[in-house]
């Protein structure tokens, strides 16, 4: 089993809510006003994130395995390449990136 960035930050409040979202049980959040504005938000980001590099991958993984598989085939291809919500499995954590840049052989994250 992977642990993410949000997998970690759940469970370091409550060990047992980790182990009910990995089982898919509900929470009060599903439903809550504030949660979808908030993931409005990071929606509308993501978009003028591509405004500001039009030349930009999204990667649209149908899984998470397909994700990191289309992410490494890219970053491996490319020498210089823009990737929107790139994903990486290293011991078994994920991170997904919002915006990744690789120029020739240098790789960084913008967290503008």
């Amino acid at each position: 089993m992977a642990l993410s960035k949000s997998d970690f930050k759940i469970a370091s409040t409550c060990p047992k809510k980790l182990v009910y979202k990995k089982a898919s049980y509900l929470t009060k959040n599903d439903s809550n006003e504030y949660m979808e504005m908030l993931a409005q938000g990071g929606y509308i980001v993501g978009k003028l994130a591509q405004l500001i590099y039009p030349d930009g991958i999204e990667i649209k993984g149908d899984t998470l395995e397909s994700a990191i598989n289309e992410t490494k085939k890219l970053i491996d291809q490319n020498e210089s390449i823009t990737l929107f919500e790139a994903t990486v499995i290293s011991n078994n954590k994920i991170i997904r990136i919002d915006i990744l840049e690789k120029n020739r052989k240098c790789i960084q994250s913008d967290r503008s």
